[in-house]
Parts: C-alpha cells; sequence; structure tokens
C-alpha cells in the first residue's frame, strides 16, 4: 500500500526499498527469530533483490536518481 500511493516516486521508493533490504538481512542473521520467520524473511529479501536488480534497466529509475545524464549526455 505505501508504495502504491499517489504520491510515491521512484525516487522515494528506491530508498524505502533500501530500508526494507537492510531490515529483512538483519532478520535473517537474528538468531532469537524461529526459523519460519528467518525462511519467510530470506524469501522477502529474494523476491525484493528480484525487482531491485529490475530498476537497473528503467531509464526511469536512472533519471530519477540523477544518472541518466551521465549516461546518456549527448540526448541533452
Amino acid at each position: 500500500m505505501h508504495f502504491s500511493r499517489c504520491d510515491a516516486t521512484l525516487a522515494n521508493v528506491i530508498p524505502e526499498m533500501d530500508d526494507i533490504d537492510e531490515t529483512l538481512a538483519s532478520m535473517i542473521k537474528d538468531e532469537s527469530i524461529c526459523p519460519a520467520l528467518q525462511s519467510a524473511a530470506a524469501l522477502g529479501l529474494r523476491t525484493l533483490n528480484k525487482y531491485y536488480c529490475l530498476t537497473d534497466s528503467a531509464e526511469s529509475y536512472h533519471f530519477a536518481m540523477g544518472e541518466y545524464l551521465l549516461r546518456y549526455p549527448c540526448l541533452f
């Protein structure tokens, strides 16, 4: 629901994805969490990384992160 808001932008979503990534990674390493939740966190992290990797191929990602001008200087 958080990412489906009308005011969500790619520039806002990527840092949020980073926070989720850190949280899931710490859950996987936390031995006080039951193994079932650790496994669920690992699956969630794998899914998150799948979509995070797809952002590298999106021009809108590079534009939002300020890299578009660096990658395509001849367009401007």
